[in-house]
């Protein structure tokens, strides 16, 4: 029984959460850029472990946001528990902070 139960819990640790895309507005110079926000999330209610799938880092990178920031992003979202397990309200946050941010872009790639 003991190894049926460690199983399990392992096997739902491989099991990342459903990734969530959040496609940045579209401006005159630029085409749509999705961003998979997309989070590790483990077999726990709490947020532990929780934190940002490298595809989702990678997906930020290439919006031109530098790694650390990244990271900060990333995190922030995976690990805010008012938005774990719930898509919407992740592309939603993504696409506020994106929209707020896109001063510090134009600054980092101008």
């Amino acid at each position: 029984m003991k190894t049926l139960l460690n199983s399990a819990a392992f096997a739902l640790c491989l099991l990342p959460s459903v990734p969530a895309l959040a496609s940045t507005p579209a401006t005159p110079e630029t085409a749509p850029r999705p961003v998979i926000v997309s989070c590790f999330r483990g077999p726990w209610t709490e947020v532990i472990w929780d934190h940002a799938n490298p595809k989702f880092i990678r997906s930020l990178r290439a919006l031109g946001y530098d790694q650390e920031t990244s990271e900060a992003i990333g995190n922030d979202i995976c690990r805010n528990p008012a938005l774990v397990n719930d898509p919407a309200a992740m592309r939603a946050e993504m696409t506020r902070i994106y929209e707020e941010s896109l001063t510090y872009l134009s600054r980092q790639n101008g």
